[in-house]
């Protein structure tokens, strides 16, 4: 897919992290993952295109919970991630919005399934997710305001913010500060946090822009 609302901008032709680079980020970095929120996001464009993507959420399990956005275009994943989110195994989100390629009945019957709305924070997002059973961690997320960045700049309702707050590891292993378009390289996954300005920055939720990046733009 070439989401129009993508705010990386994401295409086919992406670098995709080597598991031995991943292992290296969990080995080093755990620490800031447990004294955090203890998730282990496997971002993208599309996490599970990575051909080694279930081998990293088989080593994401040793230092906290899998967490990942999928687009629902591969169905047998995406089936499987639906099935072992509802079980508690992993978070799951399926992303369906307006702006997507259309998404497979099946895909999105295995993430609603017993999920009602949830108003979420704020009204750039709606979500859906199962209010009954808190080790359910399937979740249907729909961008209601496009972060205006990478392909969603051009969009007239879009807002301000960080479309991902939290510490990047790239796979050529340098730190970003966020997931802004701009935002920058504060370091290397060898050497940590070398930017001196950066060095208290809260690598689960910061961004170099705005002192609280999770509710920037939701007002």
């Amino acid at each position: 897919m070439s989401c129009e609302h993508c705010c990386y901008s994401a295409t086919t032709l992406g670098e995709d992290m080597s598991l031995n680079t991943f292992k290296k980020i969990l080995d080093k970095w755990h620490p800031v993952i447990e004294s955090g929120n203890g998730y282990v996001t496997l971002g993208g464009g599309e996490p599970t295109l990575n051909p080694e993507f279930w081998q990293m959420v088989e080593l994401a399990w040793k230092y906290g919970t899998p967490w990942m956005v999928t687009n629902g275009s591969n169905k047998k994943d995406s089936l499987l991630i639906a099935q072992m989110a509802k079980k508690g195994y992993l978070h799951g989100v399926l992303s369906i919005d307006k702006w997507h390629d259309s998404i497979s009945r099946e895909v999105i019957d295995a993430f609603t399934e017993g999920l009602t709305h949830y108003d979420g924070y704020g009204n750039a997002y709606k979500y859906m997710v199962n209010c009954h059973d808190a080790n359910d961690k399937r979740e249907i997320r729909t961008v209601l305001l496009p972060i205006g960045g990478g392909r969603g700049k051009d969009n007239k309702n879009a807002r301000k913010g960080c479309p991902c707050p939290g510490a990047h590891f790239s796979p050529d292993e340098s730190i970003f500060s966020c997931g802004c378009e701009d935002a920058p390289i504060i370091g290397t996954v060898d050497k940590g946090v070398q930017d001196i300005q950066y060095k208290y920055l809260d690598m689960a939720t910061g961004c170099y822009k705005v002192t609280s990046a999770v509710y920037e733009g939701e007002k």
